[in-house]
């Protein structure tokens, strides 16, 4: 690349001064890669998804059996994205048996894993999508729980 040539400035989407582990709710958006229309079709008000847009939905609702922490409040699919609410909830205590460890990942993490095992059994059905279902990054909004 010519040294002249200035690289656009990337913005680090997720706040410097939260921590995304947290038990809190966040609505969390993620964009198909180039916003192509991967996952099915509108027909008047209702979304019918392809065998790909089935695909996303088992793999969210899958999520907590892979992260217990995780609570889905409720998740659209629309044919170029995803719209989803979670929650990262901390459990209440162990009673009289002693308490797991618990891994507390963060929602980073979690949209990681959702993109890769989504994008992992879409590429099954069609190898050219390997690289190319989900777009880098997602956008967040956090509802921060109250502190007791």
């Amino acid at each position: 690349m010519p040294a002249n040539k200035e690289l656009p400035d990337r913005r680090f989407p997720r706040r410097a001064d939260f921590d995304y582990s947290s038990a809190s709710i966040y609505f969390v958006m993620i964009c198909t890669k180039e916003k192509r229309a991967l996952f099915g079709r509108i027909a008047g008000s209702q979304m019918l998804p392809n065998r790909f847009g089935k695909i996303v939905q088992e793999t969210c609702h899958e999520l907590p059996d892979h992260y217990p922490r995780v609570s889905l409040d409720c998740f659209t699919l629309m044919p170029n994205h995803v719209h989803g609410v979670l929650a990262l909830v901390d459990s209440v205590g162990a009673g009289l048996r002693p308490a797991r460890v618990q891994i507390r990942h963060g929602v980073s993490e979690i949209i990681r894993a959702f993109k890769g095992f989504s994008a992992r059994a879409i590429a099954e059905l069609d190898p050219s999508l390997r690289s190319a279902v989900w777009q880098r990054g997602f956008y967040d909004h956090i509802f921060e729980m109250p502190t007791t």
